[in-house]
């Protein structure tokens, strides 16, 4: 796996034909021209990229984003180079950083951040990394880091259709994820406990077990700081 990280970053430890029309309008994120940087008092290298238009209808439910319509402050690096406090938002349908910025000329703009130069970004107290791909394809991992053992987390959501008798509702699905163990060069599928108790050994599994029951927990359902501990647990087992 081919993942481009900055050195900084890695000190912070997603029918009918009439409605498949229309479902394809709506999902098709639209972009136009690159940005002109040019008049900007802004450092082009990362105030560049294609204009953001993703804004689905107000009659779909649920929002793209990765928790919540509002932007955050976050850091950026590009290239190497590290953007403080840009504000940024995680588009986890479409796969895209996005970040806002005011013009000299004071006027609000939202672009979408070049994956291709994107190395990581931080937002809401989590690292994302940039797998890049040599087709031109990159996946966005948050990243989960303990010694030898690294947790990558792929976030994601969909855009489904619910019919009824009387009507049809476009709603985005709540928040996905798909989980890889990297362990000893290896890279392991995570997507339930069991995944996980079979890569290890039948004295580490049963000790696992056991610390996956006491403290009611599932691969699929933790929290940051629940995937942490279970990284220090893991990497107990491995020294004993």
């Amino acid at each position: 796996m081919k993942i481009k990280v900055s050195k900084t970053a890695r000190s912070y430890l997603v029918l009918p034909a009439l409605m498949l029309v229309i479902l394809t309008c709506i999902t098709m994120p639209i972009f136009s021209q690159n940005i002109d940087t040019t008049n900007l008092s802004l450092d082009n290298r990362l105030y560049n990229g294609k204009y953001y238009t993703y804004f689905p209808p107000k009659e779909v439910l649920g929002i793209q984003f990765l928790s919540q319509k509002s932007f955050s402050k976050g850091t950026v690096w590009i290239n190497g180079l590290e953007f403080k406090n840009s504000d940024i938002n995680y588009d986890v349908y479409n796969q895209e950083l996005v970040l806002r910025f005011v013009t000299r000329d004071q006027a609000n703009r939202i672009i979408s951040v070049s994956l291709l130069s994107l190395d990581s970004f931080t937002f809401e107290n989590k690292i994302f990394i940039i797998e890049h791909f040599e087709n031109d394809r990159h996946i966005i991992y948050q990243q989960i880091k303990l010694g030898e053992l690294t947790l990558l987390i792929h976030w994601y959501k969909r855009l489904e259709l619910s019919t009824s008798l009387n009507s049809t509702q476009y709603f985005f699905t709540d928040i996905q994820r798909k989980t890889i163990l990297q362990k000893s060069k290896k890279e392991y599928q995570l997507t339930t406990n069991k995944s996980l108790l079979k890569i290890l050994s039948k004295k580490q599994s049963a000790s696992l077990r056991k610390y996956l029951k006491s403290n009611h927990l599932k691969l699929n359902n933790m929290s940051d700081l629940q995937y942490y501990n279970l990284l220090v647990f893991l990497n107990q087992l491995n020294h004993e």
